[in-house]
């Protein structure tokens, strides 16, 4: 369904990338490490695993007390929220760093984009 990427330095040239990827209960599973491409005008492009943190794919649906959601057999669409982390050291200090995440496809029953099964998540 999305994803949010987020960094924090931890000194010199390290970072701590965590990706927080939500995902339909009713879609794909969720795998089990996320790739995270980085990219700077100083540097050539490379990628970095970031490993699922044990215990995340929580349902976070907001849903009513009574209802169910297809994460536990019902028809109100359910969300999960896995988290991914690792630590990165770049090569070098550049101005531009780039650090980006890609999935095909979105899911099919997104009704706000046109042909969500045949688009990128970026």
């Amino acid at each position: 369904m999305g994803s949010d990427l987020t960094y924090r330095c931890l000194g010199g040239n390290r970072y701590e990338i965590t990706l927080s990827f939500y995902r339909d209960c009713a879609g794909v599973p969720a795998d089990d490490s996320a790739s995270i491409d980085l990219s700077s005008s100083c540097f050539g492009p490379f990628n970095v695993y970031l490993n699922r943190i044990p215990g995340t794919g929580q349902e976070i649906s907001p849903i009513c007390p009574n209802d169910t959601t297809t994460c536990n057999g019902g028809t109100y669409t359910g969300i999960q929220e896995y988290v991914y982390r690792g630590i990165v050291t770049l090569p070098g200090p550049c101005v531009d760093w780039t650090f980006s995440y890609n999935l095909c496809c979105r899911n099919a029953a997104i009704t706000n984009i046109d042909v969500p099964d045949a688009t990128q998540m970026y």
